[in-house]
């Protein structure tokens, strides 16, 4: 099961891995860097960030995205955070894969004025209308309040005539918060255009006596008349103070909406008959290290495309802080009305070597066994199976200071797939994911610098995305705490050179 490689291992003058095939010819070559001997700090100022993007700037990073498809395109909009970019000013990445992107600059600069109301932009949404495309957007600025009593946050518009590249603002629009809603939390404009009505169907997201909401309104295709439609959904299970980024699919005869939690929770989805009323119970989708997602669907499939936070100095020990690298997974719905999350189609061409490992399989119940190097930027696939009511998983900087290890662990008592730093008893994210003893599952974990994600086929949820400083260049191990954990099937890759 393993690939012959006549030169495992070779480290160039710029520090990049090259191999030779079985006939001494060229084979796929891998691209990653050699970071060992660096610390958290060092490994992060020398990662070639690609799949899990984050903008060209050394300091810019991905915040809200706000994805638009449209003829092969995915068109990623978003929050910059650093970079260059003034106030969250809104840029875009362009990709047709969720593998490979295009870096496209900016798009809408918040306002040059204190007293402008987008002084600061939050998130929106585009949509086309005919031939135009309007982009409506959060305006957000505490000084309205002592300027004129006026609310922190409106709801703006920019419109761009025929294309997506020349978005300008109209300054005579905008949605105010009513008088019940919260005069400071009022924002992330969802925006659907209907045919039948020739109008815009928006949701916001804000609250009203403590209760968060999400809230619609109707606005005329001539942005002339906006009226106010009443209350679409509320969250008041979950302790939340407001919701965030609500988006809304059609699929399977089924309107999924997605939203993210305040403070520092994660996305959430919930469903329903109709559009905009009826929603149920709503269910945690991804950890708290995945935040402000939305969908976008194309021909490559329906994707939730959001961000994972970064740590404020590198390392795992200092705080989460806001913005981070675009993580994009492929939505699938089931028939049983819930949602699971995987990789996107034609991850193998990236991760295109494959990469020898110390075990094609192996079974532990207690302790440690070595598996492979984590390198700069790798897959690993395989299957597992599992019996025992005890945690297991993987073991991440292992040959550090134990101190140094992390864990991305299953617990069968609880059905909790988390990622946990040794010396800490709670899970830093997780989510709940139903896994039943003595039945296969395959798996695909994916890391690239200190992003990583691992996905779990064929169950709901599946997916768990997280922030892991200081484990490149080290080694990965499968650990149990009692559980037999028996892993077949293993196999490594490495991001390989374009063809």
């Amino acid at each position: 099961m393993k690939k012959i490689v006549c030169l495992i291992m070779a480290v160039l003058t710029m520090g990049v891995l090259a191999a030779c095939g079985p006939n001494g010819g060229k084979s796929a070559e891998p691209d990653v860097a050699d970071l060992s001997g660096l610390g958290e700090y060092g490994q992060e100022n020398n990662i070639d960030y690609r799949y899990f993007w984050k903008p060209p700037q050394s300091n810019g990073y991905v915040g809200d995205p706000m994805p638009y498809y449209e003829d092969g395109v995915y068109s990623i909009f978003y929050l910059q955070d650093e970079g260059g970019s003034v106030r969250h000013s809104i840029f875009r990445v362009d990709t047709t894969d969720f593998i490979h992107y295009e870096y496209k600059g900016e798009v809408l600069r918040s306002g040059d004025s204190s007293t402008s109301q987008d002084y600061w932009i939050g998130t929106g949404s585009v949509v086309k209308a005919g031939e135009d495309y309007y982009f409506f957007y959060t305006g957000h600025n505490p000084n309205m309040e002592s300027v004129d009593g006026g609310p922190w946050e409106k709801v703006l518009v920019a419109k761009s005539e025929g294309d997506l590249d020349h978005f300008v603002k109209v300054e005579d629009f905008e949605i105010a918060p009513p008088a019940q809603y919260s005069q400071v939390d009022f924002r992330d404009p969802q925006a659907y255009f209907n045919e039948e009505t020739n109008s815009f169907d928006i949701t916001v997201e804000t609250n009203a006596g403590g209760v968060p909401l999400i809230v619609k309104f109707t606005v005329s295709l001539d942005l002339k008349t906006v009226t106010h439609d009443g209350i679409v959904f509320q969250d008041t299970a979950n302790g939340f103070w407001n919701l965030e980024c609500a988006d809304i699919t059609y699929q399977n005869g089924k309107y999924y909406m997605v939203y993210s939690g305040q403070p520092n929770d994660t996305v959430w989805y919930t469903v329903s008959d109709e559009m905009f009323s009826g929603y149920g119970t709503p269910t945690r989708l991804e950890g708290k290290h995945f935040y402000a997602a939305k969908m976008v669907e194309g021909d490559a499939g329906t994707f939730l495309v959001g961000w994972v936070y970064r740590r404020s100095s590198f390392s795992d020990t200092s705080d989460l802080y806001w913005g981070g690298h675009l993580v994009a997974h492929r939505m699938i719905f089931n028939e049983d009305g819930t949602v699971s999350l995987t990789h996107p189609d034609g991850i193998g061409g990236y991760f295109g070597y494959e990469e020898e490992t110390e075990h094609g399989e192996l079974t532990v119940s207690s302790g440690n066994r070595m598996f492979a190097e984590a390198y700069e930027s790798f897959m690993l696939k395989g299957s597992f199976r599992f019996s025992g009511g005890e945690k297991f998983g993987l073991v991440l900087g292992y040959g550090n200071d134990p101190s140094a290890y992390r864990y991305v662990e299953y617990a069968p008592g609880t059905g909790v797939l988390g990622y946990r730093i040794e010396g800490r008893s709670a899970n830093e994210c997780e989510v709940a994911i139903p896994l039943e003893e003595n039945t296969d599952y395959t798996f695909t974990y994916l890391q690239e610098g200190s992003v990583a994600a691992l996905y779990i086929d064929g169950v709901p949820g599946g997916a768990l995305s997280f922030r892991t400083h200081g484990t490149n260049n080290t080694m990965i191990a499968f650990f149990s705490d009692g559980s037999t954990l028996s892993v077949k099937d293993l196999k490594q890759y490495l991001r390989s050179k374009e063809a």
